[in-house]
Order: structure tokens, then C-alpha cells, then sequence
């Protein structure tokens, strides 16, 4: 099933993908997919931007100017063909707009498969974040125009992929042991801090 692993920072989630990602290439064979929203995010978890693996440029434009793009990009549109297991990190940053067009090209382009009706085109989905971090990437198109765009929680294809129900949250913190330390960044995190723990 497609899952949402969340957990504040120092959790470990960085360290489970990377275990995620060697479980199913290495022991099952799988074909994985390993993106983030941004060129930084992929870096650091080996893989690559969504933008870029799916071949949607800045995915900007029409529907079908879109699929156009895709379907002239062999590479692109081989990776999206055989992708069994598409892992998602820093999940936070994704916005709606970017989730629903993904969502869209999977369909279309895996639409020959016995999958096509399927969120992703039955692709399976693991998204990992934590949307208490960074907010979605702000796509800008003139100086006016600064919309918001929403979280990926927002768009329909998030409870389509099943992600409302099947969260696991990590909740140990691995990367610090003062325990006082702990829960002051888990304030900072959720916007609780008091000024008595400044001091």
C-alpha cells in the first residue's frame, strides 16, 4: 500500500528511506524511484527533482502540451513506465498543483497498463516529511503574482493514494539524547515555545 512516514527532525526518517530504498531494489528487485520537490532535497537522498523524473520541465502549461512534453522525452516517459515504487521525500515542500499534475502524467502515460484508473497509475507511493518543516515551493510567474499554493494534503489525489490513512509517525528523536533539548526544538516545531524557555 502507498504509506506517509512523518516524524519531527532527528526521527530518522532520512535514515529509513535509505533503507527503504536498498529493501526494494536490492531484496525485491524493484525499479524505485527516489525524488524530492527540489534540486537540494535530491541530492541529498540520491535521486533526482520530481520535475526532472517525470520530464514535465517546470511544469508549467497546458494538459496536453504537458503529455506532449513527456511523451517526446523517451527516458522520461521509460522511467514513468517502470516505476514499481515511486519514494517521495520532504513531502512538505509539494504542493497540490504539482501533486494533481504528476498524478495526471503517470495516469495518461501508464494509461496502457492494467493500472490506469490508479492514483500514480498504480504506482506505489511512499511519501516522506514533515509539514511542520518547509512549506511548498512557491512557483512565481511575474512579480504580481504570488499565490498560495496549498499543501499536498489538500489535493484530492492525497486521500486517493491512501495517505490520510496509512501515516506512520516516528517518534523516538535518534540524532539528540538531552531530553530538555528535545522538547524545546519540538516547540519551536509546533509554535509553543514560552519565554520561559528562551531563558
Amino acid at each position: 500500500p502507498n504509506v506517509f512516514i512523518t516524524g519531527q527532525a532527528g526521527t530518522g526518517k532520512s535514515h529509513l528511506l535509505k533503507y527503504v530504498v536498498e529493501t526494494l531494489q536490492g531484496k525485491q528487485h524493484l525499479n524505485v524511484g527516489v525524488c524530492a520537490p527540489t534540486g537540494v532535497a535530491a541530492v541529498i537522498v540520491g535521486g533526482s527533482t520530481l520535475h526532472s523524473y517525470f520530464g514535465i520541465g517546470l511544469g508549467t502549461g497546458t494538459k496536453s502540451n504537458l503529455l506532449k512534453k513527456v511523451r517526446q522525452n523517451v527516458p522520461a516517459k521509460t522511467r514513468i513506465d517502470e516505476t514499481d515504487v515511486l519514494i517521495i521525500d520532504e513531502c512538505s515542500m509539494l504542493s497540490a498543483e504539482l501533486l494533481e499534475t504528476l498524478d495526471m502524467v503517470a495516469r495518461e502515460i501508464r494509461r496502457d497498463g492494467m493500472f490506469s484508473d490508479e492514483p500514480f497509475g498504480g504506482m506505489q507511493v511512499i511519501a516522506f516529511g514533515d509539514f511542520f518543516q518547509l512549506p511548498p515551493v512557491h512557483r512565481y510567474d511575474g512579480e504580481r503574482d504570488r499565490s498560495w499554493r496549498p499543501f499536498c494534503f489538500d489535493s484530492p489525489v492525497w486521500s486517493e493514494l491512501g495517505f490520510s490513512e496509512n501515516i506512520i509517525e516516528l517518534s523516538e528523536v535518534q540524532r539528540q539524547e538531552e531530553g530538555g533539548f528535545i522538547d524545546l526544538l519540538n516547540k519551536v516545531r509546533t509554535g509553543n515555545v514560552e519565554p520561559r524557555d528562551i531563558y
